[in-house]
């Protein structure tokens, strides 16, 4: 029935816990924004670590071709074809990855698939995404812990690249043997963006967005680490690989925080922000719900402004402290790295503290 369709390997993903995320620790966040010079509010989305249980999935070996994508458009030809992947299969370019992929279009593979199949296919999770690349440990990409540029296809010297076909490097491997995790195309992931679970960061409700992960052929190394987070603004070079599931146990949120439905911020939180507004001195932002602040970019350090780009892009994340709440007037601030440090410190302990506790209940103790 399918040339290329039938050409999807799978790799099973065992049963069992792994290390989801990565804990904050001061030294190591700072050296990765000063070398991949990004603000660092953009790591704080990987905290905290946690320990989470996955029932077994198979993972396709990897990303979803061209060629697997004009066997889905012979059979839905309602459905447009973006130009650049219509020049691909036109051109006979099947097995680079499909891309640019929207999130709707790879949803619709995943039904199309299912029907056709008659197994149950989805997007990845972030949990699965991050299991199939990282293993059980805490691996920084798929094949360890080493910048290996000779096997990623990403902007190397200044200079972005362009995709690649499946397995070019087969040194860019996971343990479990899923190719192509790191680099040419990033990938979607079923899930959204939301604080990890024991998070006590509080994220502006309009940064929900589809997780992306992997990293492009036109970013930095930093995205091809397998704990990044991407997806507020996605890549020309955006794809998708598939998962089979027997039940939707791995599809459940208890790897997130609970979001806040209220107004009940208070002073002294940290909230991640989403900027609405930019004109020539002040920034707009968003905290949650109906709640918005001001923000002087001269109260801004230099070196965090040119982080940001000058300001240039709205619907940027941006850090906020709240120093003082007045007549529903929320007064905020960037706080500074000692600050940062000291609030994750802290909570970083009491998410401790707490894991430890649940674990004495468990065992009978401490009761």
């Amino acid at each position: 029935m399918f040339k290329y369709i039938n050409n999807i390997s799978f790799c099973r993903i065992p049963p069992g816990k792994f290390r989801f995320g990565m804990d904050w620790n001061m030294l190591e966040f700072v050296k990765k924004s000063e070398n991949y010079r990004i603000p660092i509010e953009w790591l704080l989305k990987e905290t905290p670590l946690n320990e989470i249980y996955l029932d077994e999935y198979d993972i396709s070996d990897t990303p979803i071709t061209v060629g697997m994508m004009s066997e889905f458009f012979k059979y839905n030809p309602k459905i447009a074809i973006p130009k650049e992947l219509k020049y691909n299969i036109d051109n006979h370019n099947m097995d680079l990855p499909a891309y640019p992929i929207s999130y709707e279009l790879a949803l619709s593979f995943c039904a199309w698939l299912s029907f056709m199949l008659n197994e149950w296919i989805d997007l990845p999770t972030e949990c699965e995404w991050e299991k199939s690349s990282r293993g059980t440990g805490d691996r920084t990409f798929p094949w360890g812990d080493s910048e290996n540029y000779e096997i990623l296809n990403i902007r190397k010297n200044g200079m972005p690249s362009k995709p690649i076909n499946i397995k070019t490097h087969l040194e860019n491997v996971s343990i479990y043997g899923v190719y192509d995790l790191a680099g040419n195309v990033e990938e979607w992931t079923k899930s959204y963006n939301k604080p990890y679970k024991n998070s006590k960061l509080i994220y502006s409700n309009l940064l929900s967005y589809p997780i992306l992960r992997g990293g492009t052929s036109e970013h930095g190394i930093d995205l091809a680490r397998s704990t990044r987070r991407h997806g507020n603004h996605p890549s020309l070079y955006t794809g998708f690989r598939i998962v089979k599931r027997k039940n939707a146990a791995n599809i459940t949120s208890i790897m997130y925080q609970n979001v806040q439905k209220s107004n009940n911020l208070k002073i002294g939180d940290f909230v991640l922000g989403k900027i609405l507004n930019i004109d020539s001195d002040s920034i707009v932002i968003h905290l949650l719900n109906d709640i918005k602040t001001l923000v002087n970019i001269e109260s801004l350090p230099t070196e965090i402004v040119e982080l940001f780009g000058s300001f240039k892009n709205k619907d940027s994340e941006i850090l906020l402290k709240i120093e003082d709440i007045i007549n529903d007037i929320y007064l905020c601030k960037r706080p500074s790295l000692e600050e940062i440090d000291q609030f994750f410190t802290v909570n970083q302990s009491s998410k401790t503290e707490k894991n430890n506790l649940e674990l004495n209940r468990y065992h009978g103790w401490g009761i």
